[in-house]
């Protein structure tokens, strides 16, 4: 069970998992809190979050366009 909410600058993370202990159906719980900041150059609308089949949690985003437009420049710049 995972739960992912955006509130102003932060990403909050909750996850519970279970994990069996024996073949009798004894499990232990675990419990994850966890923040994230978003920074200022990604668009907050464009965030997902999902778990691989590895059990990692990813959270992706997509720049603004005018964060975008600046990285290319910065990259032109070095190139030369």
């Amino acid at each position: 069970d995972i739960s992912v909410q955006l509130e102003g600058p932060k990403i909050l993370i909750h996850c519970h998992t279970i994990e069996p202990t024996d073949k009798r159906g004894n499990y232990r719980k675990h419990e994850l809190k966890t923040e994230l900041l978003v920074p200022d150059v990604v668009d907050d609308e464009t965030i997902a979050a999902y778990l691989t089949e590895d059990g990692d949690l990813i959270v992706e985003g997509k720049y603004h366009s005018w964060a975008w437009k600046e990285i290319k420049k910065k990259r032109r710049i070095e190139q030369e």
